[in-house]
């Protein structure tokens, strides 16, 4: 049998090492505003890749021969693993990174299958240096760097966070393989892949989209680290998000007024001023969602929408339907057309 030592520094040096370069190769780039964008699009073509990768490999169990007692037992893996995710989402962790915390563990069932497999086969056939293994070991490297180099998303980590993230998805490869080395057999692993296929499935389909293939709801997670426009661990906030939470607001109809001509004169040249009329002079919003506290809007008082203006209650406002009329909008559209 072979050293678990031996093994345990092997595992080390093909699947955490390669992982940690893939973050930190990622990560550095994502200082970089010019590749970030590119790099995220690269990441969602891996994550898709993988999670096919994942599919096929918790095929071993035997899911192709149709539905029996192995493709059921899969498929109730897969769901496990989506439903493990989607409840730590759930549990809305008050640190930042939680959803690069959420991706690394899902990545730990891959990398715990992962070893299964590693310590079942140097178990049975020992190490060698062929070149059918070196092409193996070859892809399996890259398979690891890809893994770690989507693993922070679009953030800036810190060292000491680079490592936890690393050791969260790809340390247990190091148990598995032990577990794998006395003799779990390495079909099982595709128990784990399934799971890791389930995992990865929630940061696929996190958002919900309508009939009409519009993106009307995205989870995401609250960083406030980042509230005041920086961050400790130095990573740069380009802006901050202001949002109304839609399960404490309250409805209210919103007259967004805006000037009543298209043009300053509209009868300089004798035309008709009807011509001119500005169709969008009066947007009126049925489903506004206001904060609660607006609820107990006085008249006479001017309040301002985030990103949206100044606002007083209208005259026909009640408490059981609210009206409000923009004063004053943040951003002057009009002056921009005039020049």
């Amino acid at each position: 049998m072979t050293n678990p030592l031996a093994l345990v520094g092997l595992v080390i040096i093909l699947g955490i090492i390669p992982t940690f370069i893939g973050i930190f190769f990622r990560v550095l780039n994502n200082r970089n505003n010019v590749t970030k964008s590119a790099l995220n699009n690269i990441s969602l073509g891996i994550m898709f890749a993988l999670f096919i990768d994942f599919i096929v490999n918790s095929s071993q169990l035997g899911i192709n021969l149709g539905l029996n007692i192995y493709s059921i037992t899969l498929l109730l893996c897969f769901i496990f693993g989506f439903v493990f995710i989607f409840f730590l989402s759930s549990l809305n962790f008050k640190f930042s990174h939680a959803s690069i915390l959420l991706l690394a563990v899902s990545f730990s069932f891959h990398s715990f299958a992962e070893g299964i497999i590693i310590g079942y086969d140097i178990n049975n056939l020992g190490i060698s240096l062929s070149l059918p293994r070196g092409i193996q070991t070859t892809s399996f490297i890259i398979h690891k760097l890809a893994e770690g180099f989507i693993i922070p998303l679009f953030y800036s980590l810190s060292l000491s966070s680079i490592i936890i993230f690393t050791l969260i998805s790809s340390f247990p490869i190091i148990l598995g393989s032990i577990f794998g080395l006395y003799g779990l057999p390495g079909i099982l692993s595709s128990i784990f892949f399934a799971m890791s296929s389930g995992a990865l499935f929630f940061f696929i389909v996190d958002f919900i989209k309508n009939d009409n293939g519009d993106i009307t709801e995205i989870h995401c997670t609250y960083d406030p680290a980042t509230k005041g426009g920086w961050s400790d661990d130095g990573r740069k906030v380009r802006g901050t998000l202001h949002w109304v939470s839609a399960q404490h607001a309250v409805d209210a109809e919103v007259r967004l007024y805006d000037h009543l001509f298209n043009v300053e004169n509209p009868e300089i040249d004798g035309d008709d001023f009807i011509q001119h009329l500005n169709p969008d002079s009066l947007i009126i919003n049925n489903q506004a969602k206001l904060e609660s506290s607006r609820k107990n809007a006085k008249k006479g008082i001017h309040y301002q929408f985030l990103r949206k203006g100044y606002f007083c209650l209208d005259a026909d406002s009640t408490q059981e339907n609210l009206v409000f009329n923009r004063t004053v909008g943040l951003r002057d559209s009009w002056g921009k057309k005039q020049n």
